[in-house]
């Protein structure tokens, strides 16, 4: 309901301020020293996408768990047109209808995405080079 989605919104925005905050901190490492990941996996249940951003190297695979117990179409915002990165739409694919979703980034950049079928449902994968 209202109050559910407005507590969400509240502890998404605190969550932020949070991290943000804490990655100011002077002992924080240079990014440059820091390896990202070759593949990672995102699971999708009832709370949304966890982790929310995941940052991986240039020719990664992400893997999308839906453990929502529903169908779940995992795509490039923005929604409902999914052209920010055209391929990465999972009904575009012979994963279509399924509870697992791979995809290899092969774009370096910030790449936001929703369940297509519940778009308020967000995350966002960072791929570096």
């Amino acid at each position: 309901g209202g109050v559910g989605l407005w507590l969400l919104v509240i502890s998404v925005v605190a969550a932020g301020a949070f991290f943000w905050y804490r990655s100011r901190g002077v002992d924080t490492p240079p990014e440059s020293n820091a390896v990202a990941p070759t593949e990672a996996t995102v699971v999708y249940d009832a709370n949304g996408f966890s982790p929310n951003t995941v940052t991986i190297k240039n020719g990664s695979t992400v893997t999308f768990q839906n453990k929502t117990g529903k169908r779940a179409s995992v795509a490039s915002d923005d929604h409902p047109t999914h052209t920010k990165y055209a391929a990465f739409d999972q009904y575009k694919t012979e994963q279509r209808g399924l509870d697992e979703f791979r995809f290899t980034f092969e774009q370096v950049g910030s790449w936001g995405y929703h369940d297509h079928l519940n778009a308020n449902m967000t995350g966002t994968v960072v791929v570096v080079e």
